[in-house]
């Protein structure tokens, strides 16, 4: 999967550890113009971390209406993610976290944008004809 990770200031160690799930991620400072790189990078999804959140979302979503956007804010504050979420965010977790869960939740946005693959696969495991 194709992640473009919008981050501030010192690149994360988790960038590295995408990588090592096996994703492609494009990390870039908050400060670059990050959306110059959907056309180019064409991200699975967009996995922010920048130091506004908020107006890198919108940013994000006014460019690309149809890219999963993963936000992480700072803290534990409710204000702070449901203004992640309503400036575009499709999923938002607090920093600290959980790895794995990150993961989880990466992969659940991209699945909610892409629902035909899945039935695809359900409708694969059920034999013609068969109605249970």
């Amino acid at each position: 999967m194709r992640i473009l990770f919008v981050y501030a200031g010192a690149e994360p160690e988790l960038t590295r550890e995408l990588a090592r799930h096996g994703h492609d991620v494009l990390p870039v400072g908050d400060g670059e113009l990050p959306t110059r790189l959907l056309r180019v990078f064409e991200p699975h999804v967009v996995l922010v971390a920048a130091a506004d959140v908020v107006q890198v979302c919108r940013e994000f979503r006014r460019q690309a209406a149809d890219v999963p956007i993963v936000a992480i804010v700072r803290g534990r504050d409710l204000d702070e993610r449901l203004a992640a979420l309503s400036s575009g965010a499709d999923d938002c977790v607090s920093s600290p976290f959980d790895q794995a869960e990150l993961l989880a939740r990466i992969h659940a946005a991209t699945r909610r944008r892409d629902p035909l693959p899945a039935r695809l696969q359900i409708a694969r495991q059920q034999p013609l004809g068969d109605t249970a």
